[in-house]
């Protein structure tokens, strides 16, 4: 922080020296930077008990742990330890510049000042949190500017200064008894009345946009359930389907509730990602349960009908997502997607409309559904409920041109075979064939 604008009331200083040593003192204290070091220690907390039939929990928590230090703190030990840091760790740093004017400006003398202090704040008493539904759901404990402010003020109590032994031979020997306690009586008091407010205006901001509070803890529970996550299952690795790519679908989860659905009953619950060549991986562990999606044939530049059967019994609206990797290239890019936020109330089946595009890469490829009642779901990103299920789909190519036979008078004047056939094949001249005789030339006779 640089302190280079504030200045200091030496009045009390320039009294007291004056007094000791029989003269005219002026003292001016010309402030610079000074380095502040905030470590946070985690909330400490605890799942008491979860009730997945009454849908309640309660949840032990303490606020989390912060010291605060001042001075210097080589970088080697900052940031590279695997302990807390310690008041042994910090080294004094000059903060000031102490000047003193003698019998009118006759003699001038200076000195830098330096300080370190430390301030740990009182481990918290740790409070239940008791949650019922409505979920998703966050309660928070502790009192972030109480505590900090408590903290700046030990700051202060704890202060050390060191004057440096350069004020000559009238004023250097009140360095210990007198200049160092009254400088450092400035030095606190700056702390309290100046510094603090400075930092409740920028470090509390910057501390909350990262989600975290001084001497504050906050539980958050989206839902209690008795399953857990139900993870994708296309693959992460390998050749994608255009065989030049790699695959890398991502490997989204959702958390399970018996309320939120697709197929027939609730998905089992997944520890880890069982990604394979085939999506096929959730099947093949535990329960079937991948049976929420039906897919026609797929061929290119066709419009075909997806049916997605879902469930939603918790009140909420539940949201569809959807994608095909068209292009196989091993993502589900923002133009593959065949769902956006496709809601439904309770329990039904979804028929949605798929443009299967005319430049489709024919052959395997994979789709990814999603349901939750989180909408806008991209294809990766996590959910806080429902389920998500991955399918191995075929693109066809475009279909082969029909052929049309159609019997044809026989002329007069051949009668080797009773019957022609002239084949018509995508508007191409035809030709005729005649078993028995020569290619005849011009159209046939009807």
């Amino acid at each position: 922080m640089d302190l280079a604008d504030i200045e200091l009331d030496t009045a009390v200083l320039d009294g007291a020296l004056g007094a000791l040593v029989g003269g005219l003192i002026a003292t001016d204290v010309t402030l610079g930077d000074v380095d502040l070091y905030f470590e946070f220690g985690r909330v400490d907390g605890t799942i008491l008990s979860a009730d997945p039939a009454t849908k309640t929990a309660s949840v032990i928590l303490a606020p989390s742990a912060i010291d605060l230090f001042l001075g210097g703190i080589d970088d080697a030990i900052f940031f590279n330890r695997d302990r807390p840091i310690a008041q042994s760790d910090v080294d004094f740093a000059t903060v000031a510049e102490l000047d003193v004017s003698l019998f009118g400006g006759l003699v001038q003398e200076s000195a830098g000042v330096r300080v370190k202090s430390f301030a740990q704040s009182a481990p918290q008493t740790s409070e239940t949190l008791f949650f019922s539904p409505p979920y998703p759901q966050r309660q928070a404990i502790g009192d972030g500017a109480s505590s900090f402010s408590d903290l700046i003020g030990t700051l202060a109590e704890n202060l050390d200064v060191e004057v440096e032994d350069s004020l000559g031979n009238l004023v250097g020997p009140l360095i210990d008894t007198t200049i160092e306690p009254l400088v450092g009586d400035l030095v606190g008091g700056l702390l309290v009345d100046a510094i603090s407010p400075i930092l409740d205006l920028t470090v509390d901001p910057l501390l909350g946009f990262f989600g975290v509070g001084i001497g504050e803890a906050e539980a958050s529970i989206s839902g209690v359930t008795s399953i857990c996550t139900d993870y994708a299952d296309c693959p992460v690795s390998g050749p994608a389907p255009d065989g030049t790519a790699t695959a890398n679908y991502g490997s989204p989860y959702h958390l399970i509730y018996e309320t939120l659905f697709m197929g027939s009953a609730v998905p089992d619950t997944e520890s880890a990602p069982q990604t394979n060549a085939t999506a096929t991986g959730d099947d093949e562990s535990g329960i079937d349960d991948e049976d929420g999606v039906v897919l026609p044939p797929l061929p290119v530049g066709t419009t075909q009908t997806v049916e997605i059967s879902v469930s939603e019994t918790g009140g909420e609206a539940g949201y569809l997502q959807a994608w095909i990797d068209w292009n196989g290239d091993g993502t589900f890019g923002a133009g593959e997607q065949i769902a956006n936020d496709v809601t439904s109330n309770g329990a039904g089946v979804i028929s949605l409309s798929v443009v299967v595009p005319p430049n489709a890469r024919p052959g395997a490829s994979f789709a990814r559904f999603r349901w939750s009642t989180q909408a806008d779901l991209d294809p990766i990103e996590i959910a806080p409920d429902g389920e998500v299920e991955d399918h191995a789909v075929a693109l066809s190519g475009t279909p082969r041109p029909g052929f049309r036979a159609r019997s044809l008078p026989t002329p007069a004047q051949e009668t080797a075979v009773p019957m022609t056939v002239r084949l018509m094949v995508a508007r191409r001249a035809w030709q005729r064939y005649r078993s028995g005789s020569r290619r005849p030339r011009g159209r046939p006779s009807r």
